[in-house]
């Protein structure tokens, strides 16, 4: 519409679907985890805030009675989520009976090899591990961490005031980078995170040097995928940059 007329035009959305990739999902989660999908569904929380399942034409075929549901992990028919009080829970998306596997305050959850880690905000945002087959938790780092990548055997987490990692078979930690950011996505041996003045940098895991890709970021967040990070700049517009460019 402009000033003089009143007019519509009836758009339609072409998307092509396939299953999340790692950078895509360990970013998604990053920013609450609310979208998960897979070759022929997607999952997300409606305008009401309640779980709905889409097809590859985003159409509704399934609602659920489930809300404000975040950090949705889609394991095979499996999807695993914290509730609207963090608790862990799971949806079996053949049977559609939910089922909640711990009532602990749980944060920034991602799913990796049969287990779920997490930030136990009930215990001083550590990093904790509930195995699916045992049902149990353990604490694994007496640590502040948000949001975290999985890469071989080592975890990299955003911690309070910096980033490391965390080998998950020798427990060793390690300071990739020692200022406060926000968020972080791995790709090809870059770590990508927003700063405290609201600039996107990298680090290199292995020798640690950095470097600040952009200065024009409008919030403390991006979404990234294999090709590109979207971000939303200071005049409110949203950008794509192309990692290969």
């Amino acid at each position: 519409a402009d000033g003089n007329l009143s007019t519509s035009e009836e758009m339609t959305s072409v998307i092509k679907l396939k299953k999340t990739t790692e950078i895509e999902q360990y970013s998604n989660l990053s920013n609450d985890g609310t979208v998960a999908a897979n070759d022929h569904y997607i999952f997300m929380s409606n305008a009401s805030n309640k779980l709905v399942k889409l097809d590859k034409d985003m159409n509704v075929i399934q609602t659920y009675d489930i809300k404000y549901a975040t950090y949705l992990n889609l394991v095979g028919e499996k999807l695993y989520y914290t509730d609207k009080n963090h608790h862990i829970c799971v949806l079996d998306t053949k049977t559609e009976k939910s089922e909640t596997l711990q009532d602990v305050s749980a944060f920034y959850m991602t799913y990796h090899d049969s287990k779920l880690y997490y930030q136990n905000d009930s215990d001083n945002e550590s990093l904790y591990v509930y195995d699916i087959s045992d049902k149990t938790s353990t604490k694994l780092l007496d640590e502040h961490i948000y949001n975290m990548n999985f890469v071989g055997d080592t975890i990299y987490l955003t911690g309070k005031s910096s980033i490391i990692s965390y080998n998950m078979t020798t427990k060793a930690t390690d300071t990739i980078y020692n200022k406060q950011v926000y968020g972080s996505a791995y790709n090809d041996g870059y770590l990508y995170f927003i700063t405290d003045r609201q600039s996107l940098g990298r680090v290199s895991v292995k020798s640690k040097e950095s470097q600040i890709i952009l200065t024009d970021m409008g919030y403390s967040m991006f979404v990234m995928s294999d090709e590109a990070i979207y971000y939303v700049g200071t005049d409110a517009k949203m950008y794509r940059l192309d990692l290969s460019t």
